[in-house]
C-alpha cells in the first residue's frame, strides 16, 4: 500500500527506476547520449522525454534517463551498505562513473531551469 501522499512526480521517479533497472544498456552508451537528452528537454521547454511515447527517439532518451536514474539508485544502495560495513560516517567518491553519473544528472537538470528561466 502506497501512502495517499506520494505525487505524480514521486510516482514517476518510482517508475522510472523500476523501468532502468530493465533496460540493457552499457553506462558509456547512457553517459554519451546524455547531450541529446539535454537537448531534448531544452527543445521541449523543459519537458523530458517519455518512456509512454509513441516517437521511437524520445523513448530511447527516455529510456537513457531511466538506466541512468537507476544506475545512480544502485550506486547509492551500494554506498550506503559500504558505509554500515566500515562504520565510516562518510565516504569519499573515488568512482570516476559516479563523478559521470553526477555530471549527466547536473546536464540534466540544468537544461531544464535554463529553459524555464
Amino acid at each position: 500500500v502506497i501512502s495517499k501522499r506520494v505525487g505524480a512526480s514521486t510516482f514517476k521517479i518510482i517508475q522510472d527506476t523500476i523501468a532502468g533497472s530493465r533496460i540493457d544498456m552499457k553506462v558509456e552508451d547512457a553517459l554519451a547520449l546524455v547531450p541529446q537528452v539535454k537537448a531534448f528537454i531544452v527543445a521541449h521547454g523543459g519537458k523530458a522525454p517519455s518512456l509512454h511515447s509513441d516517437d521511437a527517439n524520445e523513448k530511447h532518451l527516455a529510456q537513457v534517463q531511466a538506466f541512468l536514474t537507476a544506475e545512480r539508485a544502485r550506486w547509492e544502495r551500494e554506498k550506503l551498505r559500504r558505509q554500515a560495513e566500515s562504520g565510516d560516517s562518510e565516504y569519499w567518491i573515488t568512482s570516476m562513473s559516479y563523478r559521470h553519473f553526477l555530471r549527466a544528472k547536473t546536464l540534466i537538470y540544468s537544461s531544464r531551469s535554463q529553459k524555464n528561466t
